[in-house]
């Protein structure tokens, strides 16, 4: 019979055989806490820019079909933009930056 008794150095599975514990998995996919809501709404992002003066406005171009996103054409008014992604309204170019996906407010 083993022994319940455990050292420093004893690491006890957690989880089934062959499985990896539930910590151990939470471990090695931790987000950094600066990146978790690292992104901005494609709709919240054309008000921004000024490509629409109002929400309604901006669901409506995205809905047409004539917004790109990086290079595709997108209809979805929550499409999650990540810095980099390239957004392009009506032959003009716009790049996400960084400082604005940073300066999103957590969702409550």
């Amino acid at each position: 019979m083993r022994s319940l008794k455990t050292t420093q150095n004893d690491v006890l599975p957690t989880a089934a055989p062959g499985r990896p514990s539930k910590d151990r998995f939470i471990s090695e996919t931790r987000i950094p806490p600066d990146s978790m809501n690292a992104y901005i709404e494609l709709n919240s992002f054309i008000k921004i820019r000024g490509l629409a003066s109002t929400g309604g406005q901006a669901k409506l171009l995205i809905r047409s079909g004539k917004v790109l996103v990086n290079g595709s054409p997108e209809t979805r008014n929550k499409r999650k933009l990540s810095a980099g992604d390239r957004v392009e309204v009506e032959g003009k170019e716009h790049v996400v930056s960084q400082d604005l996906v940073l300066k999103r407010p957590a969702a409550r």
